[in-house]
């Protein structure tokens, strides 16, 4: 979880400061001295219809009368646009304070009330206005109606003309008077129709007017008003402070009064309240009504607040504030702040990500501490509530408020299984350093005991790095003591050279199996081992490589290690256009265990690979030709051979293609569409002379399955121990639909392999040569019925069996993350349909079927079906629920599956998955049923979820 609060920064200091300097420079631009001593006035306030004060000189009076709640005032675009254009900057650096004056109304007429920033009808619930402190007699002071300029109710097309005059009529002229249209630009509020207001505008929250919003199940959004002014891009240092007041009065040496509403800004930095007053002895400015303070991402709306411009420390009372970016917002009593020690700290408070109204969860503390600079947040007394519940209680507390790391507890997991019994895992990080930490999960098991694990990643300028380690003492149910260590490391030491390691072993092949593995280690039947460190030329590369593994199936044969594998690889310059030159050469040393093997199975050795070709290239827009050779050459060096098997061999073998095709293309109408329409008949031949190879072992070579993609190789396996005895040309046409901005629309390509030789190479050696003349004809069809719909179809069919060999099916439907349905149906036979021992009962036939769709704007169906048709057997079934709103989200899922490596009475499984995640604060897995709580992993296998994941963060 990160969040990051930032309540107060040093510009609203800075333009706090600024109001001092605007009423100094009232005085220094004062038009005559006063027409009466200043000792004799007064102030006569009296709330207006928005509930806010206006306070005119006159006799002075004790107190301000008694206040009602007023409900505020309506005011038009025109009225907004009004006071945006008549703010005047201020700039202290010219002004000096003058002798004691006092303004004359009739030389700077005042007008009416300035207008509010934030005026809509959905603003704050109106509390009992506060009104501001009667002023005392002034002694030797100047009290001005309109120290800058007091905007109107004018039409917004005389505001600025207006503005400009009266402005100078005070004596604010020249370049001053240049900057009033800029001083304080226009917030635009959402556009009509795209939101409806709530009790909750004020905190910039509307509601969406089509409901709930199926993309993040929110019924409202926050909209952060669109805000622009001359000077954002400036450095905070040059830019002007510009301040908007209805009235001031001030003592010179003493206080100083400005009466609202009052709104200052400097940048994007904003702040607006209805009385500020400033106590030039210690430094103390008081605000009172209505605080609202703005920076880009952040409001914060309070009813009082003070700050100290000698100790840059600021405090706020009955504050609410809003971060839109993590979407979250808070509540606090006051909130102290202190620019110079990067510290904020909030009493009795909370904050949530629920919407406004909607307080579902909410963190509260008696004391909330930010500790800006460290990146983390504080939470003393930390209750969680949900559903106003407290569930869990901490004396302390600490959270990220940025992404800075912090050392301590992470959020639990907790499971249940039938297996297992409880498991409880408390992960605690550790942030060690900046460029290393490390976290450490004690898992507590019911019946097996406790598991301690440990990862440690650390980075520096040339590598990244991480260390895993797991231990149990004692499993009470394996009875033996279970391990783990893994390594996981990327680097660039220099440059041009890379460095690649990984590695993963375990006590016991049953660990994965037993003890689910939660760290960052490769897992699968094999446990990789690799080490590689590579050098990149200009136009070449080198590398070394020690390749090893831990086989975690006792059923199968241990692969083979390279001990160690070199290779070098480039290409060569040459004057002649499109031609390519280009060479290979690697040496391995391959090494096994001898358990459970047998004749030429036992064999190891050194084998060295070299390859040198050459290729030319001609392509037109109406077709291409493309020839290439290849002269493959391959050296052994082998032990443990079985008797009568050679220790040693080498072999030379050429290869060489011609590749050729042509483009023709049509326009094409279909039912009103149109298409470009492209017809593409192409020939590939091939040739590679036979060379027996029947009695060299099988270091890391298999067979490929014939397919469409398999007309247009030049080899039949992979690896390097065949080189596969080839005289054939394939003959394919395929055709194209493009849209007019050149997408594929649909292809359908077709092909068959004429074979002018047998093919003598096989893998083993009693394989029976192949000798059909024609191989199946493969084919295959992409089509993008429309933009939600996709269709792709794979068939190899076996003229000489009558057959489909292999064919498959996917359907995929996709409107948007949250819509997705996906069928796969396949079926393939394990023989080759070119051989006369081909087993027509062999085959397997299998369908998967998964869905994402939601039942309404807030509920989704999450499942999975996937069944093996041949045996009647529900390989999976998995059926689950999601809810999600705008602060949490809750999944449930029931699943039933089929595990082939257990037990004959144990390879049915079921269990019941739950995922509770609290959004902006953390995410809770539980698991009952035969395994434990990896919710998460199991919708994985749902094409279309990782993506829908990653979007909702």
């Amino acid at each position: 979880m990160t969040a990051r609060h930032h309540f107060v920064k040093t510009p609203l200091v800075l333009a706090i400061g600024a109001v001092i300097v605007l009423m100094r420079q009232g005085q220094a631009y004062a038009a005559t001295p006063a027409a009466a001593d200043s000792t004799e006035a007064g102030w006569n306030c009296s709330q207006t219809t928005n509930g806010r004060w206006d306070c005119n000189p006159s006799a002075q009076v004790d107190s301000p009368p008694a206040l009602e709640p007023a409900v505020p005032a309506k005011v038009t675009e025109a009225d907004e646009e009004a006071v945006q254009a008549q703010l005047a900057p201020l700039d202290s650096r010219n002004s000096q304070p003058s002798q004691h004056t006092e303004t004359d109304a009739a030389q700077a007429p005042a007008r009416e009330a300035a207008v509010p920033m934030d005026t809509s009808e959905s603003a704050a619930p109106a509390e009992t206005a506060k009104a501001p402190d009667s002023p005392s007699r002034a002694a030797a002071g100047t009290s001005s109606p309109a120290a800058t300029y007091v905007a109107s109710q004018a039409k917004p097309s005389e505001t600025v003309a207006d503005s400009l005059s009266s402005l100078q009529d005070a004596g604010l002229a020249g370049s001053q008077s240049a900057a009033v249209a800029q001083g304080w630009p226009i917030e635009n509020k959402p556009a009509a129709g795209s939101a409806i207001p709530t009790p909750y505008s004020y905190l910039d929250w509307y509601q969406n007017p089509k409901g709930v919003d199926p993309t993040n199940h929110c019924e409202g959004f926050y909209q952060e008003p669109s805000f622009t002014a001359d000077d954002l891009k400036q450095p905070q240092e040059h830019q002007q402070v510009y301040v908007l007041a209805n009235r001031s009065s001030t003592r010179l040496g003493d206080e100083s009064e400005l009466y609202g509403p009052v709104y200052v800004r400097q940048g994007a930095q904003r702040v607006a309240a209805d009385y500020a007053k400033y106590d030039q002895a210690n430094g103390e400015v008081h605000l009172q009504g209505n605080l609202r303070y703005r920076q880009p991402g952040m409001l914060v709306v309070g009813q009082s607040g003070d700050v100290n411009l000698s100790t840059s420390a600021s405090t706020m009372h009955d504050v609410q504030f809003v971060q839109y970016d993590r979407h979250l917002r808070g509540v606090a009593a006051s909130l102290s702040n202190n620019e110079k020690e990067q510290r904020t700290e909030l009493s009795s408070a909370y904050f949530t990500r629920c919407e406004p109204g909607n307080d579902s969860w909410t963190l509260h503390g008696s004391s909330i501490v930010l500790h800006k600079d460290e990146g983390y947040g504080e939470a003393y007394n930390a209750t969680l509530r949900v559903a106003d519940v407290p569930i869990l209680y901490l004396p302390w507390f600490s959270f990220p408020i940025s992404d800075k790391r912090k050392s301590g507890f992470l959020y639990p997991d907790f499971s249940v299984s039938s297996k297992d019994g409880i498991e409880i895992a408390t992960p605690y990080y550790l942030n060690l350093a900046p460029n290393y930490d490390a976290t450490i999960t004690p898992r507590l098991i019911e019946k097996r005991g406790l598991l301690t694990e440990a990862e440690f990643r650390y980075l520096n300028d040339w590598s990244s790095n991480v260390f895993s380690a797991a231990y149990m003492p004692h499993d009470q149910i394996a009875d033996k003591t279970r391990w783990l260590l893994g390594v996981d490391h990327t680097g660039n030491p220099a440059p041009r050279w890379y460095t690649r390691a990984y590695a993963t072993k375990v006590g016991d092949i049953d660990y994965e199996k037993d003890l689910s593995v939660d760290l960052s280690v490769e897992k699968d039947t094999h446990l990789d081992q690799v080490g590689e460190v590579r050098y990149y030329g200009d136009n070449w590369n080198a590398g070394a490589r020690v390749k090893h593994y831990q086989t975690l199936d006792d059923t199968i044969a241990n692969p083979y290690q390279e001990s160690p594998h070199f290779d070098v690889s480039g290409s060569v310059s040459n004057p002649v256009q499109n031609l390519g030159l280009g060479y290979s050469f690697q040496t391995t040393n391959f090494t096994r265990k001898q358990d459970n093997l047998s004749g030429i199975d036992k064999a190891t050795g050194l084998r060295t690979v070299a390859q040198a070709n050459a290729s030319y290239n001609l392509v037109r827009p109406w077709g291409f030709v493309r020839g290439s050779t290849r002269l493959n050459q391959r050296l052994y060096s082998l032990d443990n051979m079985p008797s009568g098997y050679a220790d040693s061999d080498q072999f030379t073998i050429p290869t060489a293609t011609l590749d050729t095709g042509l483009v023709m293309e049509r326009q094409y109408d279909f039912r009103d569409e149109s298409f470009s329409q492209t017809l593409e008949p192409r020939l590939f031949y091939t040739y590679t002379p036979y060379q027996d190879q029947s009695r060299l072992p099988l270091f890391d070579t298999d067979e490929l399955t014939f397919n469409y993609d398999q007309l247009w190789r030049d080899y039949r396996f992979t690896g390097q121990d065949r080189i596969g005895d080839m005289n054939q040309v394939s003959a394919g046409l395929t055709s194209r639909f493009y849209e007019d901005d050149g997408s594929q629309r649909a292809m359908l390509g077709v092909g068959q392999t004429f074979y002018f030789q047998d093919r003598k190479v096989r893998l083993e050696e009693d394989d029976e040569t192949l000798t059909s003349s024609t191989s199946p004809i493969a084919g295959r069809g992409e089509f993008q019925i429309n933009q939600r719909l996709s269709l792709l179809t794979d068939a190899v069919w076996s003229p000489q069996q009558s057959v489909l060999s292999d064919s498959g099916v996917t359907l995929r439907y996709q409107s948007d993350i949250d819509h997705i349905i996906n069928l796969r149906l396949r079926k393939f036979y394990e023989d080759d349909p070119e051989s006369s021992s081909f087993d027509r009962d062999d085959f397997q036939y299998q369908t998967d079927m998964s869905v994402i769709w939601p039942i309404s704007a807030q509920y989704s169906l999450l499942a999975r079906w996937n069944r093996d048709i041949e045996e009647s057997r529900t390989l999976e079934t998995m059926l689950g629920v999601e809810y999600e709103n705008c602060c949490w989200r809750v999944r449930a899922l029931q699943r039933n599956w089929y595990d082939g490596d257990a037990e004959d009475d144990e390879r049915r499984k079921s269990g019941v998955f739950l995922q509770f995640t609290l959004k902006g604060l953390a995410g809770f897995n539980t698991g009952f049923g035969d395994s434990g709580s990896n919710t998460s992993s199991i919708l994985e296998e749902i094409t279309g979820f990782e993506e829908r994941e990653s979007n909702n963060k």
